[in-house]
């Protein structure tokens, strides 16, 4: 038992041993012996190494919740994650180590497997620290699965709009990538429905021509930041492809439309963007078909 102090990758001997002992055994007497280790004054590495191979039953969950907090930091921190068959209490409570821990691309794939069970709340908060912070473990996920939680998000209403635009700035190059099935489909609606929001994303990717308003716009703000942000405005323009004031049959309301242009206008005139508002007002209307290509 000594050998749960080695290094992970010499591990397996011990993991095998502790596994075929569960499953030979039962679970009383696995438990029995890690509290005869604990006797023995293990330590708290070595115990929460010891649970590690376990399948994740209740009973075993309810546990480990009774361990000190350096026995779960070292089971949370490398247990291969599975939670099928655990009601989502137990899911969720999983989950929520898995945030604390900082394995938030662990946490991902499996609210993709589960998001059922899984608040939309939860979702969009392993979703933005995800993509705002360190995780512990390497980045590995498909865009399918982050298409799903955003299906979860979405149809849960439980989050706020300006919460959803910030999640979809995030993740803006998996929603707008080729294949993904999937649209930013809350920023494309503030493209059609907010003029204000699209003289912003103008703004983000071209120069105002007077020179001081670029330069108040700039201000505080890196090199870096800049070009990055004018790359995610860039990608969601050219992937968005609704008419202000279009409706579902193909029709447009020529009032909500005008309206549109003419507040772009004057917004992209106040900051010196004009010229690149007509452009993009031109490109956006020559979408629409001709009456004999209906």
């Amino acid at each position: 038992m000594q050998q749960l102090n080695a290094e992970y990758n010499k591990l397996n001997f011990i993991f095998s041993f502790v596994r075929s002992k569960y499953f030979l055994k039962g679970i009383d007497s696995t438990l029995l012996l890690y509290k005869e280790l604990a006797l023995k004054k293990f330590t708290n590495k070595a115990l929460g190494r010891f649970l590690i191979p376990l399948p994740l039953t209740k009973h075993i969950f309810d546990f480990i919740e009774k361990q000190n907090d350096e026995v779960k930091k070292e089971y949370w921190t490398n247990i291969s994650v599975n939670f099928y068959g655990l009601d989502a209490e137990y899911k969720i409570i999983g989950l929520k180590y898995l945030i604390e821990y900082k394995r938030y691309f662990s946490a991902i794939e499996t609210c993709s497997f589960t998001e059922e069970d899984i608040p939309g709340e939860l979702i969009f908060d392993i979703l933005i620290k995800a993509a705002t912070e360190k995780s512990e473990e390497p980045a590995n996920f498909e865009s399918y699965h982050i298409g799903l939680l955003f299906d979860k998000i979405y149809n849960s209403n439980a989050i706020a709009h300006e919460k959803l635009i910030q999640l979809e700035w995030l993740y803006l190059p998996i929603l707008a990538s080729y294949g993904s099935g999937r649209d930013p489909k809350i920023l494309h609606d503030e493209l059609t429905n907010n003029p204000s929001f699209f003289v912003d994303v103008l703004r983000y990717i071209f120069h105002s021509k007077n020179k001081e308003i670029l330069e108040d716009e700039h201000k505080g703000l890196s090199d870096d930041l800049i070009r990055n942000r004018g790359h995610q405005a860039y990608r969601l323009l050219e992937t968005w492809k609704t008419i202000p004031g279009m409706s579902e049959n193909g029709t447009i309301d020529n009032l909500t439309l005008t309206s549109w242009v003419q507040s772009v206008r004057e917004q992209a005139e106040s900051v010196g963007r004009l010229d690149v508002a007509d452009m993009q007002i031109g490109k956006m209307l020559a979408q629409y078909p001709e009456k004999n290509e209906i």
